[in-house]
């Protein structure tokens, strides 16, 4: 596994709304039971911005 240094900063606020960030769970083995519990190897977390208007939602429109 990575390791991440302490002082590392991570982004709370989309860079093109300015949107506070959510983070959500991506399951990549759909025959896992729909739990809160993260399994490293067959879920990763993802940050993403939740406004359905920002343009980073928007793929091919800059």
């Amino acid at each position: 596994m990575t390791e991440v240094e302490e002082t590392q900063d991570w982004p709370t606020h989309c860079d093109a709304c300015g949107t506070a960030l959510q983070r959500g769970t991506l399951d990549m083995d759909k025959t896992n039971a729909d739990h809160p519990v993260l399994r490293p190897g067959e879920m990763a977390m993802q940050d993403f911005c939740p406004n359905e208007e920002c343009p980073a939602n928007k793929p091919g429109q800059d």
